[in-house]
């Protein structure tokens, strides 16, 4: 077996068995906790492969019936593209809470960073923000981008308990 320097070799071996955009976004928590303290390297390796574990684990969301396809639609991005950082509730988890800065938004609050509007919201997940939150107007169509905001909209917006 060849020589390993610790904890890269474990990383390089875990790149393999992940996701790309877990990567993506596994880089920008190496980056993060690298400009920061760290309060030792062990720590920040079990931070974040509780975060890149629950990121691959996340549940779907079980929808009615009786919801149009643009909620189905909305609801199944939210669950692949939103609930890692957001949620699946709309409320961050606690493990996610802990690595990220700004900790992302509970959904289920109002006034939302940015505005609560569904234009407001549409325009956050198009061009993301400053403050962590990815852009999806390179992996998501306008239609998409639109049943999602409605989907956060209609579920979370001011509404403590994540459903309807």
């Amino acid at each position: 077996m060849p020589q390993s320097h610790g904890s890269l070799h474990f990383f390089a071996s875990f790149r393999v068995i992940t996701r790309p955009r877990v990567l993506e976004r596994l880089s920008d928590l190496s980056h993060r906790a690298a400009t920061r303290k760290v309060r030792s390297s062990a720590t920040h390796w079990r931070r974040i492969l509780a975060f890149s574990v629950g990121a691959c684990v996340v549940p779907a969301t079980a929808v009615a019936q009786s919801h149009s396809a643009d909620d189905v639609s909305g609801a199944v991005l939210y669950q692949k593209l939103c609930a890692k950082c957001h949620g699946p509730a709309g409320i961050p988890p606690d493990d996610v809470a802990e690595l990220l800065r700004p900790v992302p938004s509970d959904l289920t609050l109002l006034p939302y960073r940015y505005g609560s509007t569904l234009e407001a919201i549409t325009t956050s997940i198009r061009i993301g923000r400053g403050d962590g939150m990815f852009r999806f107007d390179n992996r998501l169509s306008d239609e998409q981008i639109r049943q999602v905001a409605d989907f956060v909209s209609k579920t979370f917006a001011g509404n403590p308990s994540g459903a309807h």
